[in-house]
């Protein structure tokens, strides 16, 4: 009986050791990364709702053109958190509102037009731009499926692009994934 006992703390400990390894490992590639297909920009957004704090950010440019989408995290409390979709309209965007409208429609979201975030950045304040935000709170998968359509459907690029990741930004957060 004792021998068994020893055998499943042995199981246990071993078992403890390689999950903490394996997330440890994948919050550090996916940190490390610099360059993601547009399908598989779930981890990113998931580790950004659950592994960085209010400062975090992930950054998607498409590399033969000037099109990026980014992602911010936001921490109102400790269990009000997510990440937000932030979408700068200016010059180079303006032409894909309406199909961006649709893409947020068809996933049954809103968004909201916000004119202060360019408030702390002078020259996006003289050119009047404005971003479109979609809040996702804690649902990376939506917002996963979400960026695919944009840069798909609205951007009009191919199912297997990939996008340089120009920012990933921000400190460990202390949320715990449910």
């Amino acid at each position: 009986m004792e021998v068994v006992n020893l055998f499943l703390k042995i199981v246990a400990l071993v078992s403890t050791f390689l999950v903490i390894t394996t997330i440890f490992m994948t919050v550090r590639n996916v940190r490390n990364q610099t360059h993601t297909k547009i399908t598989d920009i779930f981890p990113l957004l998931r580790n950004l709702v659950y592994w960085f704090d209010s400062n975090g950010i992930v950054v998607l440019n498409h590399k033969n053109t000037d099109f990026f989408i980014q992602f911010s995290r936001y921490q109102n409390s400790d269990d009000n958190f997510g990440i937000s979709f932030d979408f700068p309209i200016t010059s180079w965007s303006e032409r894909f509102v309406g199909d961006l409208k649709r893409v947020i429609e068809r996933h049954k979201l809103s968004y909201t037009e916000d004119h202060d975030l360019a408030l702390n950045d002078e020259k996006m304040k003289a050119q009047g731009v404005y971003f479109i935000c979609v809040d996702f709170g804690k649902d990376a998968k939506l917002a996963s499926a979400f960026s695919y359509d944009v840069f798909t459907d609205v951007f009009g690029l191919e199912r297997d692009t990939t996008v340089k990741i120009n920012g990933f930004k921000g400190q460990r957060a202390n949320a715990v994934e449910s």
